[in-house]
C-alpha cells in the first residue's frame, strides 16, 4: 500500500518537473517545450521508432535563439534492449525457436530471437528448454517444468523414487 501512495505522488511530481521551463544551456534564454507534432522534426528516425514503441519518451525544448535540446525518458514498463546494430532501444524481446525439443529423458535447446523494430537486426541467444517431467512424477503432483529427481538402490531389493519436482529452473519461456 505504501508503494501505491508513493506512486500517486511521484508520477505527478515527475510530470511537473518535465513541464517546468528552464534556461537554454547554450545561450541562457528561457526554453519552451514543443508539442508532440513539432518535436518529430527534431527527432532522428530511430528515436521516432523508440517513441512509437513507447520504450523512450522524448521531450524537445526550444529557445528564442533556435537552440534545441532533446531529453529522453526511459519507460520502465517496456521490455526493449539497445540494438547492437543501430544503438536505439528498439530491440524487442523475441520468440523462442526450438531446435531440439525437450523430452522426459533430456533437456532441449533453442534460440531466443529478438528483432529490432528500427533496423530489423536479429539477435540470437541460445537457451536451454527444461526437461519434461516423467509421467510418474506428474501423477504424484510434480511440476510441469523443472527437473524431477529419482534415485534407485543398486541392490536387487527395491527402487525408490522421490517423485515431485526439485523446483529446477529452465528457460522460463513458452515453447
Amino acid at each position: 500500500m505504501g508503494l501505491a501512495l508513493y506512486w500517486r505522488w511521484y508520477r505527478p511530481w515527475v510530470q511537473r518537473l518535465r513541464d517546468a521551463p528552464f534556461a537554454c544551456p547554450t545561450c541562457g534564454q528561457p526554453m519552451h517545450k514543443l508539442d508532440s507534432t513539432a518535436e518529430k522534426s527534431h527527432l532522428e528516425p530511430g528515436q521516432q521508432v523508440e517513441e512509437k514503441s513507447q520504450t523512450i519518451d522524448y521531450d524537445v525544448w526550444e529557445c528564442a535563439s533556435g537552440h534545441h535540446l532533446r531529453l529522453a525518458y526511459l519507460n520502465p514498463d517496456k521490455e526493449a534492449s539497445v540494438c547492437p546494430a543501430c544503438h536505439y532501444r528498439t530491440l524487442a524481446p523475441g520468440r523462442g525457436r526450438p531446435v531440439q525439443a525437450a523430452t522426459t529423458a533430456a533437456a532441449g535447446w533453442g534460440w531466443q530471437v529478438a528483432k529490432c523494430r528500427f533496423c530489423q537486426h536479429e539477435a540470437k541467444k541460445k537457451v536451454i528448454i527444461a526437461r519434461l517431467p516423467s509421467p510418474s512424477s506428474s501423477s504424484s503432483g510434480g511440476s510441469s517444468f523443472g527437473s524431477s529427481s529419482s534415485g534407485s538402490s543398486s541392490g536387487s531389493s527395491s527402487s525408490t523414487s522421490s517423485g515431485g519436482s526439485s523446483g529446477g529452473g529452465g528457460a522460463g519461456s513458452s515453447w
